[in-house]
């Protein structure tokens, strides 16, 4: 059985660190108008099971929205802690906008107690991300593999 119990952000946009506790099928985010719901909520499940935050960002959206827009010099991580065959899983996605190009990360580990922050409460790079975790690093294939598995089962719609 597959069951998605949190997700979150860390340094996405206007959030520096947010995560929702999902209770059954269905997330419900209420704020007002201008404060980013729609953005957070269109690259959650997009930018965590496809590793394409870019797509993400536009969908549904007339906007033309780019990773450099939203993206710093500090890495942004996008995760979702769930069971999968009941053993506790995060997977994260981890981007850092760099002068020249984006680096794209995606990784299972095992158990929800991951460290995205240091002791100033800034996102930790990526080196030390990798340090402080239990990490099984995902090549592109086997990351989409797995997540298209978890989203059939979670969610009864493979990943195309």
């Amino acid at each position: 059985m597959q069951k998605i119990t949190k997700l979150g952000v860390i340094n996405f946009v206007d959030y520096p660190q947010q995560e929702i506790d999902v209770h059954g099928n269905a997330v419900v985010i209420k704020a007002t108008n201008g404060t980013g719901k729609t953005l957070l909520m269109t690259a959650l499940y997009p930018a965590l099971f496809t590793l394409d935050l870019q797509r993400s960002l536009n969908m549904g959206q007339k906007n033309n929205r780019k990773l450099s827009d939203i993206l710093n010099n500090q890495p942004t991580y996008i995760y979702g802690c769930m069971y999968i065959n009941n053993e506790p899983k995060t997977i994260v996605t981890a981007y850092v906008q760099a002068t020249s190009a984006t680096t794209k990360r995606a990784y299972i580990i095992n158990g929800h107690n991951v460290q995205f922050l240091d002791d100033q409460d800034e996102p930790l790079s990526l080196n030390h991300f990798l340090r402080s975790n239990p990490i099984k690093n995902m090549s592109r294939t086997s990351f989409t593999k797995q997540a298209s598995t978890i989203s059939k089962h979670s969610f009864k719609s493979p990943i195309k």
